[in-house]
């Protein structure tokens, strides 16, 4: 039996995807699959991945552009693999991986998920900081620290198929944060384990655009109001709690609405915003920003470190 399988999703990755691979196949830890499922490319990634096509252990599968949860699902669907870990197509792994987190797993019975640190890196510049510089890790039940902030970077994880039984598997109506929905899905049911070593490596992209940035947002949204209803406990959390989690991203996207002249969704996001959480310092700074043209607001935003909501990986993309 095989003892882990590997699922990359890949699309439009002719530059990377062999890098991941390779990763993989550098690997200590031997029993593995790789599937890797390519989702609906058109550039040369099927040309790039022929030299692998052969190999007894890597499964290549085709299908058309559906997104990346459509791709892991179907990877997953085909798996045989005790243990399930994944790997972006332009990320990479350090070669103990595997073998580390198996080795815990095996350890640890109870823990039916394990993720560990990992190196930021762009091109060929890796920063001196780690992931977890910037998101606090935390381990056992975590359900109300990772409502907060998702801190689990999807290249890092490795959970037993097992669990996916229990919680399902990545929700395809969702085109971003379709991790962390699966994350907070899993620490509803069980515990999981922190490994303190950076053993991968995730890539920075170039950039967002500002309306990729609302999507994104949109999407982290729509998987906290998800939690909710799963685990209506959340609301009861401390109010700055849910501030930090969830009613600051209403603003987030409010901002953002408004620096993309999308007035009408600006003020959709600021009642709900109102109707939910009801007036503060935040709320009223961007609603008072409501009747200025949008160059007015680009500035004006810039210099409003008191509306600023948390840290992500923008601040990386420099």
């Amino acid at each position: 039996m095989t003892d882990v399988s590997v699922i990359i999703p890949t699309y439009q990755c002719e530059r990377y995807i062999s890098l991941a691979i390779d990763s993989v196949l550098a690997q200590t830890f031997k029993n593995y699959e790789i599937i890797i499922i390519d989702d609906g490319s058109t550039d040369n990634t099927q040309m790039v991945l022929k030299k692998y096509s052969m190999m007894k252990n890597i499964k290549i599968f085709q299908q058309s552009n559906q997104g990346p949860s459509a791709a892991r699902n179907c990877g997953i669907k085909m798996s045989s693999g005790e243990f399930i870990a994944f790997l972006d197509a332009d990320d990479v792994w350090l070669p103990k991986k595997l073998e580390i987190q198996i080795t815990f797993l095996r350890n640890n019975p109870l823990v039916d998920m394990v993720y560990c640190n990992a190196y930021i890196f762009k091109e060929n510049f890796t920063w001196k900081k780690t992931h977890f510089n910037f998101s606090p890790p935390a381990s056992g039940k975590v359900l109300n620290q990772l409502f907060l902030l998702n801190f689990i970077p999807l290249l890092t994880v490795v959970i037993r198929h097992s669990i996916l039984n229990t919680v399902g598997l990545f929700d395809e109506t969702f085109i971003a944060s379709e991790d962390y929905d699966l994350w907070l899905r899993i620490c509803q049911t069980t515990i999981i384990a922190f490994i303190n070593e950076p053993l991968a490596k995730y890539r920075v992209s170039s950039g967002q655009a500002s309306k990729q940035r609302i999507k994104m947002v949109e999407n982290e949204i729509k998987v906290k109001e998800k939690a909710f209803g799963n685990a209506p406990e959340l609301l009861k959390l401390p109010k700055s709690s849910l501030d930090q989690g969830y009613y600051n991203l209403l603003i987030r996207i409010a901002k953002l609405c408004l620096q993309n002249n999308l007035y009408q969704e600006s003020r959709q996001y600021l009642d709900k915003y109102f109707l939910q959480r009801g007036t503060t310092l935040r709320y009223l700074a961007v609603r008072a920003l409501l009747p200025f043209p949008s160059a007015i607001n680009k500035v004006m935003l810039s210099f409003w470190d008191l509306i600023k909501i948390q840290p992500d990986f923008e601040k990386w993309d420099s």
